[in-house]
């Protein structure tokens, strides 16, 4: 009897683990300027009504990779706003790669993402190391005019920001309508403290170690295997006091 109630609870632990909401957690990330596959990835909210404009006033970032894909994926939401007439907006996020608090050294990362609902949703990305473009990519990811023109995804390859899996990384991101000449982050600053951009979070930087993981049912393998052997030992237990 007591090997039937360990047959029983773990069978039972397996299916509460492959559960809708364990693969609503695993669901992967795909670039389709759909955000279904966003619920219940790590994100943080931002109070509305700090920036001047409605059409950069930032509302949500998230941010996700997929298992065995050394990619970084952002999804971005601002404020829907009667004012915002689904304007054009820049996000601007600063990387630091080395983790030591400072945007602005040699081995960091700028990531311009310009969002342009009014042109099918479509999103362009540049990323830069320094003063200079290192890649670039784009595609329909973004809500068009009719969908609400507030949310938008890019990706960014792990490599072309010089990352390895499970490296430490900063992250600050802006929203703004008018960039600076130049793009530093103290002229990001600036323009935050004046409210000509919105920054997120409003102050410090999000804190994350991107590592792409295995699938999420390779983490079963050991329970499923345990409710094999369980499952063995039961029908001996059995077969063997049948016979005595």
């Amino acid at each position: 009897m007591k090997s039937f109630r360990l047959l029983a609870l773990l069978t039972a632990l397996l299916i509460s683990l492959a559960s809708p909401r364990a693969a609503q957690a695993a669901t992967r990330i795909v670039l389709d300027g759909e955000f279904d596959d966003w619920g219940g990835k790590a994100h943080l909210d931002d109070p509305p009504g700090d920036a001047r404009r409605g059409d950069y006033d930032l509302v949500r970032l998230y941010w996700a990779n997929n298992p065995d894909q050394a990619r970084l994926y952002f999804m971005v939401e601002r404020l829907e706003h009667h004012k915002n007439d689904h304007k054009p907006v820049l996000y601007v996020m600063f990387i630091d790669t080395d983790n030591d608090g400072r945007f602005n050294g040699p081995a960091d990362a700028r990531v311009d993402v310009r969002y342009a609902p009014k042109s099918l949703g479509l999103v362009t990305v540049m990323v830069f190391r320094g003063p200079f473009p290192v890649a670039g990519y784009g595609g329909l990811w973004g809500e068009t005019s009719d969908e609400g023109g507030t949310r938008c995804e890019w990706p960014v390859e792990f490599s072309d920001i010089d990352i390895e899996p499970g490296q430490v990384i900063r992250m600050v991101l802006f929203a703004t309508d008018n960039p600076p000449n130049r793009p530093s982050i103290g002229a990001y600053e600036n323009l935050a403290s004046s409210g000509k951009a919105d920054r997120l979070p409003d102050s410090g930087d999000i804190q994350w170690a991107p590592v792409p993981t295995a699938p999420s049912w390779f983490h079963l393998v050991p329970l499923a295997m345990c409710v094999l052997a369980a499952g063995r030992f039961y029908s001996w237990r059995k077969r063997t006091s049948y016979l005595s």
